[in-house]
């Protein structure tokens, strides 16, 4: 994946911690979160840029060429080229005065587990060469900028020996190991910088570096100039086998298990690579997690269970699927899941109705591909049983399953317990409290998963013969009541008092495509898919809302309030094309058509993938054509239920 580079095309570098490493293929920083070193302090969250750039100039006997662009002021277009793979790599070419070509090579790589970035400058062809490399320190929290200009030496240098120097701001410190050359104190304000995606989304998009020095070397053409950032003492450093160590990993990370020979392979393991990025330690314990998404995600449960299958399973990393499904099992709180932990490091949130049900879906997953009945046994099915005698009798957030009907109730007015959670203040942009159809599904399918298990395992009887009921007649209610004959597809959500929202949404596909699908009526199935392919399915995802609906946003653009009122409202996101395949299998068949059918949607993602943050995937698209990629730049269910889509297109 080589190309010329320009500011659209961005970089995205993990640690297995939550840390990362982010920027441009130009080198121009376009937003707050560009980095060289974000450091997870307490994995996976409290994440500091500890290094924003670090500005390389080359100076030989005629000239002085600004090789990496400044805030201050653009570089000479000196990147000419950027790989991807094995290493993030930059190529540099400039011309001395008497016309010969200097060229220089930098890659990038982080310290897998470790909050350490390595970078390695080699000069490739021209004569010896005199370079500077000024070092600009963030010491802030990845989110935060502050426009004011800061007053040179605010940041403090400190040279521990002849190649190690740790700079600091308060109490915030960060480390910067060099190979050779010598570091000079030379404090200067740089900037300042502005951000083009904060401009855009109308944020503060302006920003200062107190930078207290560089580094100066001289290198002759085959000569190295080694650094390691780190958020601490560099002891013994390895640069080189740490290097081999993190291409040898990122080869493995493309692993799969063979689907046949089909045309989405290349795809798939570009999509298996980018699956490695979200899956972290957290600490304490340093079992695994799924971040959500580069970069201001943390863990969510709700994003986990859908991710859990794509992630983990489809790649057989059962060990990391065992410690995710477990540590969530810990959280369990009055019978629900947690939806996200914060990136400060606080108590989790159970603010959700649906982490709790897909739950089920993802342990019974993991008990179809692993087998390993001895861990759900004693790890998921307890906290199953409760999360059932917890929605029986009522918890959180007015959550409980009506006797009557045995649908699920949730919430109430001002509240957003679905994954169509925007709000902006008190206004619920997408509100959905009472019945919504994607949770009646998910409720139907964890009722009958705990009844399977019981079976197997030994469940309670009168809890078993309770749910069982429930799920009797969730189901016939289901099919009484959700129906909208005038639109050929099935209602949205029913309110408090049963009155129905007819609009157009995707959410009705879960109703398909889960383990146990409370709607198995081929001919309304059929329906379903064909109003669907009308009007949501687009060449990257689906689309939230009908664009026939008044209330369709097609831009997720502007300010705050106006992305918010976009998210839910016609946006599409490429995670709900997991439900949309199954679905589609499950009606349709496993027939060639079908297959061919997904397969040229995943194809379709060529592009996307070698675009924007090139080898991942966007967690949310603009309704409208040209379908432009928002929101966060890598999303973790974009990439599994990717993987999932591709393992339906490539059976037979």
């Amino acid at each position: 994946m080589t190309l010329r580079p320009d500011t659209r095309k961005e970089w995205l570098v993990t640690n297995g911690l939550g840390g990362y490493a982010f920027g441009a293929a130009d080198g121009r920083p376009s937003r707050r979160y560009h980095g060289l070193l974000i450091a997870a302090r307490r994995p996976p969250v409290e994440r500091r840029m500890l290094f924003a750039a670090l500005l390389l100039s080359a100076e030989t006997a005629s000239q002085a060429v600004l090789l990496d662009p400044s805030p201050d002021r653009p570089a000479s277009g000196a990147i000419v080229d950027f790989s991807l793979e094995p290493l993030p790599t930059f190529i540099y070419e400039w011309q001395e005065a008497g016309g010969r070509t200097c060229r220089l090579i930098r890659t990038l790589s982080m310290r897998y587990e470790h909050n350490v970035t390595l970078i390695q400058y080699r000069l490739d062809r021209g004569g010896a060469v005199h370079f500077s490399l000024r070092i600009l320190p963030g010491l802030r929290d990845h989110h935060a900028i502050d426009s004011a200009m800061p007053a040179a030496g605010g940041v403090t240098a400190k040279t521990l020996d002849h190649r190690q120097v740790v700079f600091s701001r308060g109490d915030e410190s960060a480390w910067l190991w060099h190979s050779r050359g010598a570091y000079v104190p030379d404090p200067k304000v740089i900037g300042p910088a502005r951000y083009d995606w904060e401009t855009r989304q109308g944020m503060e998009d302006t920003e200062w570096f107190d930078s207290p020095g560089r580094i100066v070397f001289d290198l002759n053409p085959g000569g190295v100039l080694e650094v390691i950032l780190s958020d601490g003492p560099v002891r013994s450093p390895q640069p080189d086998r740490w290097r081999d160590a993190e291409i040898r990993r990122r080869r493995f990370t493309m692993r799969l298990r063979p689907q046949g020979r089909t045309p989405a392979a290349p795809v798939r393991k570009i999509l298996s690579a980018a699956a490695d990025q979200f899956l972290v330690r957290r600490t304490p314990g340093r079992k695994r997690t799924i971040v959500a998404g580069y970069p201001w995600f943390t863990d969510w449960g709700r994003d986990t269970m859908i991710s859990l299958e794509g992630l983990t399973l489809v790649r057989r990393e059962w060990k990391a699927a065992r410690d995710i499904l477990a540590a969530f099992a810990g959280a369990e709180s009055q019978g629900m899941i947690p939806n996200h932990y914060p990136d400060a490091g606080e108590e989790p949130h159970y603010n959700t109705v649906d982490a709790s049900l897909w739950f089920f879906e993802a342990g019974w997953k993991y008990l179809a591909y692993s087998r390993d009945h001895a861990f759900v046994r004693r790890k998921l099915f307890p906290v199953f049983q409760s999360i059932i005698q917890h929605h029986l009798a009522g918890t959180r957030f007015n959550i409980k399953a009506d006797p009557d009907t045995g649908l699920l109730f949730s919430g109430e007015e001002g509240t957003q317990l679905t994954w169509m959670d925007a709000k902006v203040g008190d206004w619920v942009v997408t509100p959905r409290h009472g019945f919504p159809v994607e949770i009646q599904a998910l409720w139907y399918n964890a009722l009958r998963i705990f009844c399977d298990l019981s079976t197997r395992f030994g469940g309670p009887g009168k809890l078993v013969e309770s749910a069982l009921e429930f799920a009797r007649r969730g189901r016939t209610s289901f099919q009484e009541r959700y129906w909208y004959p005038a639109g050929s597809h099935l209602y949205d959500c029913l309110r408090p008092d049963g009155a129905p929202v007819a609009d157009l949404r995707p959410n009705q596909l879960i109703a398909m495509s889960l383990t146990h699908p409370i709607l198995e009526d081929r001919k309304r199935g059929k329906k379903i898919l064909a109003a669907v392919r009308r009007k949501l399915l687009t060449p990257v995802g689906l689309r939230t809302l009908s664009p026939d609906h008044p209330d369709y946003k097609g831009r997720h653009a502007g300010a705050r309030l106006d992305r918010d009122a976009a998210y839910h409202q016609g946006t599409v996101w490429p995670w709900l094309l997991g439900p949309y395949a199954r679905a589609c299998v499950r009606v349709e068949g496993g027939t060639a058509k079908t297959r061919q059918h997904l397969r040229g949607i995943l194809n379709g993602f060529r592009r996307h993938l070698s675009d924007c943050v090139m080898g991942t995937v966007s967690e949310i698209f603009d309704g409208d054509p040209p379908h432009e990629p928002k929101g966060c730049v890598a999303q973790a269910w974009s990439v599994a239920e990717l993987l999932v889509m591709s393992g339906l297109a490539a059976k037979k």
